[in-house]
C-alpha cells in the first residue's frame, strides 16, 4: 500500500541551497547539545580531486542517538518538543541538513544508518560504545567552509561542554549580565501538539561578537539584530521552520 507522501531529496536540496551552509552544522550541533555530552567535535576535510568536503560531527553522549528511525522520519514525535530547555522540536532540522549531502552516515549506540549516493538507505549493526558520529560528503566552496568554521566559533557553549572546532577548543564563557524574564516560547500540550506559551527563563548577555548583536537560542546563533549585545535566551525561541528568524514582536 502506498504512503501519502514521498520526498524528493534533490528538490529539497534545491530549496535549501540558497541558505547559508552553516545551518547544516547548526542542526547537528543542536542535536548534540541536547544530549548529555561533555564534548562535541567538528572536522571539515577536503576530498581529493573533488569539490566536496567531508564533514564529521561527533559527541560522547552515553546514550547516543535515542531512536535511529528519527534520523530519516520527518516529523516523528520528538521527545524534545515538550521541553523548552532543548533546541529540537519538529524532527525536521536534521533532514533539511541531510538533503545537502552527497552521502552520509550516522553511527551510534543503536547501530548505523547509511545514506547512499544513489538515494538508497541501508543499515548496519556496527555501533559505537558511546556517543554519535555523523560523517557526510558535501559540496562547499572555500569561502563557505571558512564561514562555517567562523560561525561555529560564535556558538555559546553550554556549561560543562567542550566544543572542538577543527582542533580549537571552546568552552562556556561567563556572561556580562544575566536576568530572568518571561518570554514567548513553544510547548507541547497533552496530545503532543505544539502551541505558543509564555515561560520564565534566564537570559544571558554578552558583548556583541560582530558588528551587529545576535539573538541566540540556548547558545545557537539565530538572527542578527541592531543591538549592542549578543542575547542568549535559555529556552526555545519561537522560530520559523527554517530556524533562522524570529517574529518582529519577539525582536
Amino acid at each position: 500500500m502506498s504512503k501519502w507522501f514521498d520526498v524528493s531529496k534533490s528538490g529539497l536540496k534545491k530549496i535549501q541551497s540558497e541558505k547559508n551552509k552553516f545551518f547544516i552544522v547548526q542542526e547537528l550541533i543542536s542535536n548534540a547539545f541536547d544530549e548529555k555530552v561533555s564534548s562535541v567535535d567538528i572536522e571539515l576535510s577536503p576530498l581529493k580531486n573533488s569539490r566536496h568536503w567531508e564533514l564529521m560531527v561527533s559527541d560522547d553522549s552515553p546514550d547516543g542517538f535515542k531512536d535511529l528511525t528519527h534520523a530519516y522520519t520527518l516529523f516523528a514525535e520528538s521527545y524534545k518538543k515538550g521541553n523548552v530547555k532543548q533546541r529540537g522540536r519538529f524532527n525536521l532540522g536534521e533532514k533539511l541538513a541531510l538533503a545537502m549531502f552527497r552521502s552520509a552516515k550516522i553511527k551510534s549506540t543503536k547501530g548505523t544508518v547509511l545514506f547512499n549516493e544513489d538515494g538508497t538507505r541501508t543499515s548496519s549493526i556496527k555501533k559505537t560504545t558511546s556517543g554519535t558520529q555523523f560523517i557526510g560528503e558535501i559540496k562547499l566552496t572555500e569561502s563557505e567552509m571558512s564561514d562555517i568554521v567562523k560561525r561555529c566559533n560564535d556558538i555559546i557553549v553550554p556549561k560543562g561542554v567542550e566544543l572542538n572546532v577543527m582542533g580549537n577548543s571552546k568552552f562556556y564563557e561567563i556572561p556580562k549580565f544575566t536576568f530572568e524574564t518571561s518570554l514567548p516560547t513553544i510547548i507541547a500540550d497533552e496530545e503532543g501538539n505544539l502551541k505558543n506559551s509564555t515561560q520564565k527563563t534566564m537570559v544571558e548577555i554578552y558583548p556583541k561578537s560582530k558588528d551587529k548583536g545576535c539573538i541566540f537560542e540556548l547558545g545557537i546563533p539565530i538572527v542578527d539584530c541592531d543591538i549592542d549585545y549578543d542575547i542568549n535566551v535559555m529556552q526555545k525561541v519561537p522560530l520559523n521552520k527554517d530556524r533562522d528568524n524570529v517574529l518582529p514582536s519577539y525582536r
